[in-house]
């Protein structure tokens, strides 16, 4: 039998993990087994992104306690490295906090805009809106409608990530 590398095994409980997180055919949704696969990834390869899923995975649990340990896990991804996802992930969680943090959520979705991504153009809009502020919100819809087709020629895919 051949033994498997690191990376190999890293790979499997990423797989792993989306497969128990967004279901499937065959496959219930289980979030308590994402979790412990993207736990089991973070200790393996240690990254941004690995922290983001489990941090995402924790929220989707709804609890109070796993929405914390998000909070956890997000400040770590971004200690490692602070990228429009992790912006994102800090936008999902202050606007999902019981009471709600709506002026950090915005400045977080900004962040995420900046560098290019519509979801944190939409997201910043969105929260404009909510918190009373139109002018703002058409502000933003209006850069977006006018810089969005060179965003996507230029950035490509990676315009589209979401958290």
């Amino acid at each position: 039998m051949k033994s498997q590398s690191l990376g190999d095994q890293a790979e499997g409980h990423m797989c792993c993990g989306t497969a128990y997180e967004q279901g499937g055919d065959d496959l219930a949704i289980d979030l308590d087994k994402a979790i412990h696969s993207y736990r089991l990834l973070t200790l393996m390869a240690p990254s941004s992104i690995a922290y983001c899923y489990l941090a995402r995975a924790c929220m989707k649990k709804g609890s109070a306690s796993r929405h914390e340990e998000a909070f956890r896990h997000l400040t770590e991804a971004e200690r490692l490295d602070s990228t429009a996802v992790v912006h994102l992930g800090f936008a999902t969680y202050y606007r999902g906090k019981k009471p709600a943090d709506l002026p950090l959520a915005r400045s977080h979705y900004l962040k995420a805009a900046i560098d290019g991504r519509f979801k944190g153009m939409f997201g910043y809009s969105e929260l404009s809106r909510e918190m009373g502020q139109r002018y703002r919100a058409f502000v933003a819809d209006a850069i977006r409608l006018s810089t969005g087709w060179l965003i996507a020629l230029l950035i490509g895919q990676r315009a589209t990530e979401d958290f």
